[in-house]
């Protein structure tokens, strides 16, 4: 047992003094906006950024998920929805597409950024969706066959299996 535990300090301390050296190399930056961070941290976001990202909050159609303007659980169907219902029970997003967030979907989606991917699961890690349980099941959008060559991958695919192993 006592090797075991020694074996493990060693390669904690290994793992730690390669991120240092990693670190030194390669300064790390801000997944969204490229400004420098503290060497060593375990942010992929800067301050200010981080401060940008925006959470979806109450109150929100039941059904889409989609925010508008109104007191705080006072949540109802939006006027897309009323006019045609959507083939599921309900959808939320976490973070509003905007700033930050919108830099790390398109530098995921269109550059295969593996520093934004890292950065948005740690996102969708610290805050789930809102008034939803963990879902039963989850289905990746499934990308046209060119659009998959053009790419080399689907995004939806890589984050599902991330987040939801």
């Amino acid at each position: 047992m006592l090797g075991i535990r020694r074996r493990h300090r060693g390669r904690a301390l290994i793992r730690r003094g390669a991120a240092l050296l990693r670190d030194l190399v390669f300064p790390p930056r801000c997944a969204a906006c490229d400004r420098p961070l503290a060497p060593g941290g375990a942010d992929r976001l800067c301050g200010a950024c981080r401060s940008e990202v925006r959470a979806v909050t109450s109150p929100c159609c039941t059904a889409c998920g989609e925010p508008f303007h109104g007191p705080p659980g006072t949540g109802h169907l939006c006027g897309r929805c009323l006019r045609q219902p959507p083939p599921f029970a309900a959808a939320r997003a976490s973070f509003r597409y905007e700033g930050p967030v919108r830099v790390l979907l398109q530098r995921f989606k269109y550059r295969d950024d593996g520093h934004a991917f890292r950065a948005l699961c740690e996102l969708a890690r610290a805050a789930p969706a809102p008034d939803l349980p963990p879902p039963d099941l989850l289905v990746p959008v499934p990308l046209h066959p060119a659009r998959l060559r053009e790419r080399g991958f689907n995004q939806a695919l890589r984050l599902s299996r991330r987040l939801f192993p």
